[in-house]
């Protein structure tokens, strides 16, 4: 359970907000300018900066979508949003999430590059258990030769 925020939902049942926030639970860490907790979904905005897993996301807002239990349920984050895993660097107008999918997905102008590869599309999904990457919606993807 998340006791950060269960002490919100208790203390602030109808919400709170403030400044420079960094929270870590359900292994996220999390750390922006402002957020705003209005009972039943957090939202960060600033420049905000996510971890999960070995993925590290920037954006300008991150909404959090939690359930009865204070859970995450979802994660969304909008603005420029630029991700980063191993040697892969994306970038896309909005990154989802949903608990219980082991899928990422990059949403709006995506863009995936590694060394040897380049996609881009409508939609772009990046598995968190693999490397494999899903490419939907008027696709393109580019081998890079060689050097």
């Amino acid at each position: 359970m998340n006791w950060f925020i269960t002490a919100l939902a208790l203390a602030f049942p109808q919400g709170m907000s403030g400044e420079k926030t960094t929270l870590s639970f359900e292994g996220l860490s999390v750390k922006g300018e402002r957020f705003l907790w209005n009972g039943s979904d957090l939202e960060v905005t600033g420049h905000v900066l996510v971890d999960y897993e070995d993925f590290q996301i920037q954006s300008q807002t991150l909404t959090l979508q939690l359930n009865e239990e204070r859970q995450i349920l979802s994660a969304s984050l909008a603005g420029q949003v630029v991700l980063k895993r191993g040697s892969w660097r994306g970038v896309a107008n909005r990154v989802q999430w949903k608990k219980g999918e082991s899928w990422i997905s990059m949403l709006g102008s995506a863009r995936l590059v590694d060394t040897q590869w380049e996609f881009q599309g409508e939609r772009i999904s990046f598995s968190v258990d693999t490397d494999q990457i899903e490419c939907l919606n008027d696709c393109s993807i580019r081998a890079k030769p060689n050097p």
